[in-house]
């Protein structure tokens, strides 16, 4: 492709050429991919910012404890681990 580049024979692919072969995706009579990607980051975004609100407005209803602001931190930090898991491996399936 450097070749071509130089040499200025190079020319970028049509919109309807199959750019990646094994892809049946891209072939004609298959219907486009889901956008599960772009899905997934506008609930994720929505989600965490959810989240966030919630964790800080339940924070200031806390007592003023050391220890009970420890508990609260670690289960607010790992509680998002599983949707958010779960979120990533539905984007990654489609």
């Amino acid at each position: 492709m450097l070749a071509k580049l130089v040499s200025g024979t190079y020319s970028p692919p049509l919109p309807g050429d199959n750019q990646w072969p094994g892809d049946k995706r891209r072939r004609p009579g298959y219907p486009p991919p889901m956008p599960r990607p772009l899905v997934a980051l506008v609930t994720g975004l929505v989600g965490f910012t959810a989240y966030v609100v919630g964790a800080i407005t339940l924070a200031d209803a806390l007592p003023r404890h050391r220890a009970a602001q420890a508990v609260y931190v670690l289960l607010t930090g790992t509680h998002s681990v599983v949707p958010v898991h779960s979120l990533m491996i539905w984007a990654a399936r489609g």
